[in-house]
């Protein structure tokens, strides 16, 4: 499970300033999802890109 968490973080780095202020709010909140189900962070990554 810790894996699963890492991964986010790592994402978020990579992530370029510019699309991470247009995306601010949809972050945020897939993070406090991740918190609770992380499958669903990943299935928001996937469409976001």
């Amino acid at each position: 499970m810790n894996q699963v968490f890492f991964v986010p973080h790592v994402i978020f780095v990579r992530i370029p300033r510019s699309r991470f202020t247009r995306h601010s709010d949809a972050n945020s909140s897939a993070v406090e999802k991740a918190t609770s189900t992380p499958s669903t962070y990943e299935a928001e990554l996937r469409m976001q890109d």
